[in-house]
């Protein structure tokens, strides 16, 4: 698969009595008549995947490449005058026990992590490097507070935003902050201290009383529903604007949790929501690495085709969505399906620069691409002594497009794909095992995912532009 530029890949598939075809390049689902099939099956393996030349009689124009989209300069350039977001970890230290923490018993990697705590200078430094490497950033900067538990440090928490706000304010820059938190030690004086200045809070919950406290637990085991719920509330009286705009719900789907009564749940709930998978690589306990109910899944996924039918694809991106659980659970991959582009060439699959997306300065004064990456030394990107190891930060790109080439050029799902170097960072080496695991999985969803939107086609060919694959 993925032979050279004389060749375009793609993904044959049926479903609801019709063939389709996926082009990777430029990103669209094409209907297959009959009699073209036996033409199509002339290049495609057994699991549909397909390189079909240019010359060709069903070849288009299309140019499959997995390439690094990134020059030396533009890396150098973007790196010393557009950072954009910083993420501080105040502390790795937490007052909970999740059983399937990264940082948790669970994980293989679990050694690499160790309890430490950010120090004030090393804070404000890092909001100064912020601002000195953001002179061509046209957007707000960001800061964004991480953990460990981070509310364990709110003292400094506060003298961090109260300091970011001066200097952004004598350069004339725009900041606004955000935070990451369990939600336990919310109290009155720290949501009015957010509300004043407009600090974005995402609190994790993963679902009703029996299914949260199952794995989110206080490190005496008692569990952490009813205090997130008194907290959400707490919230919503002091000021419901805030809590419509400003709050979001983090919510992790752990193997074989029943969705149709977290999509109830999250549904009364009303709140806006972040929903992901939990990352079942690297565990050590089989109890997580079952997985997740595949007619749970097309459940939620034949809803969300039947509000798609009467509604239009709009739905995904109204704001109410925000609060819709099926929508924040399937959307990110359908949004990639539904909204992006055409385009010509494929560019890059899911990676920034290192660096540049966000920069994650870490409790051990070292920095890291993201959040996902901390703690992995071969991810370190400099410290904030020296600032960003541009050389490092370029090498991880090339060794990341070195393990692409060989496996993402010619895959049918390369143009939908997010994959990036937090999918193979494994301490302190790449791990091509943890890429595979990864790349089946999205195969296996993004193939779901194709059926779900024909099937939508189908029904919609005669409303154009609801679809616009």
């Amino acid at each position: 698969m993925g032979k050279d530029s004389s060749y375009f890949t793609g993904k044959l598939f049926y479903t609801a009595g019709q063939y389709f075809f996926f082009n990777t390049v430029p990103g669209i689902i094409n209907w297959v008549a009959d009699d073209m099939v036996p033409i199509f099956n002339e290049y495609c393996n057994p699991h549909g995947g397909c390189d079909i030349p240019r010359s060709s009689s069903i070849a288009d124009d299309l140019r499959p490449v997995t390439r690094n989209p990134y020059t030396s300069s533009e890396i150098k350039e973007t790196l010393n005058r557009k950072l954009r977001l910083l993420v501080l970890e105040l502390t790795s230290s937490c007052n909970m026990n999740c059983e399937y923490c990264i940082n948790g018993a669970a994980y293989e990697q679990k050694d690499c992590f160790t309890s430490k705590n950010m120090s004030k200078q090393v804070a404000f430094d890092g909001v100064d490097y912020l601002l000195n490497h953001s002179q061509d950033q046209v957007k707000p900067l960001a800061i964004s507070f991480y953990g460990g538990e981070p509310l364990l440090r709110y003292s400094l928490l506060k003298e961090i935003i109260i300091y970011a706000k001066k200097q952004a304010s004598n350069k004339g820059k725009e900041m606004v902050f955000s935070i990451t938190t369990n939600g336990t030690l919310l109290t009155h004086e720290i949501i009015e201290f957010f509300i004043k200045h407009s600090v974005q809070l995402v609190i994790s919950l993963d679902g009703p009383e029996e299914i949260n406290d199952r794995f989110r637990k206080l490190k005496n085991g008692e569990g952490t529903y009813d205090c997130i719920i008194k907290a959400l509330q707490m919230i919503k009286d002091t000021d419901v604007a805030y809590f419509n705009l400003l709050v979001r719900c983090s919510v992790v789907v752990m193997p074989s949790e029943n969705l149709n009564k977290l999509e109830i749940f999250f549904n009364e709930l009303h709140v806006n929501l972040l929903v992901n998978y939990v990352d079942t690589y690297g565990l050590d306990d089989a109890k997580f690495r079952q997985t997740t109910s595949s007619d749970s899944v097309e459940s939620l996924k034949n809803s969300l085709i039947d509000r798609l039918l009467k509604e239009g694809a709009g739905i995904l991106s109204k704001t109410s969505s925000n609060k819709d659980f099926s929508i924040a659970l399937l959307s990110p991959m359908l949004k990639r399906f539904l909204e992006s582009k055409s385009s010509s060439q494929f560019m890059g699959l899911g990676q920034c620069i290192p660096g540049a997306s966000r920069l994650y300065l870490a409790a051990d004064n070292f920095f890291y691409p993201c959040e996902k990456l901390a703690g992995h030394s071969i991810a370190s990107i400099g410290n904030i002594e020296k600032g960003i190891d541009e050389e490092k930060s370029e090498y991880l790109l090339k060794q990341f497009y070195e393990m692409a080439n060989s496996k993402c050029t010619g895959c049918w799902m390369s143009s939908r794909c997010s994959a990036c170097l937090a999918l193979i960072c494994s301490g302190d080496h790449l791990d091509k095992k943890k890429f595979n695991h990864y790349c089946n999985g999205t195969k296996s969803w993004g193939l779901s995912d194709l059926k779900m939107i024909s099937k939508a086609k189908l029904h919609l060919s005669n409303k154009p532009g609801i679809l616009n694959t």
